[in-house]
């Protein structure tokens, strides 16, 4: 399954954890994460933009987009200490404005370095309806919201 199987879906919630989000739709859950093996390594890096601009509203553009042993233009020198690495960037957005989850992956060469995404299960409760959305922080992320429930 890819990332732009989303398009068109309204999302009622999103969980950002180190290694892995769950983008709660309507009707399903979707899921990005990363299993780590021996010798690599995949985490949420950051984010940019409003997550709730994406809640609520149907998907109109879901991009997924990576860049191998390159430095988006931002980062200076993340780890000097790696192989091979990917910067992976998944981008939401509705006609409220967007959301960018970024990725960090790095390996000796021989592992993937990006976040697998499928169909999810859900791990939190769902709004009723959105009046009952409300918003957490995360202790993951710094200055990004880690739930919207």
């Amino acid at each position: 399954m890819q990332f732009e199987n989303m398009l068109g879906k309204t999302l009622l919630s999103i969980e950002i954890q180190e290694e892995s989000v769950n983008f709660n739709a309507t009707d399903q859950t979707f899921n990005s994460c990363h299993y780590c093996d021996c010798c690599e390594s995949v985490r949420v890096y950051d984010t940019k933009g409003n997550i709730e601009d994406v809640i609520g509203s149907p998907l109109l553009e879901v991009t997924e987009e990576s860049i191998k042993n390159e430095d988006p233009q931002d980062i200076k020198t993340y780890d000097q200490w790696r192989d091979s690495w990917t910067w992976t960037t998944q981008t939401l957005r509705t006609t409220k404005g967007s959301f960018t989850i970024r990725w960090f992956g790095k390996s000796n060469g021989y592992y993937t370095e990006v976040p697998y995404f499928g169909i999810g299960h859900r791990s939190i409760g769902l709004a009723e309806n959105l009046s009952q959305v409300k918003t957490q922080p995360s202790n993951i992320i710094p200055g990004a919201t880690g739930v919207i429930n």
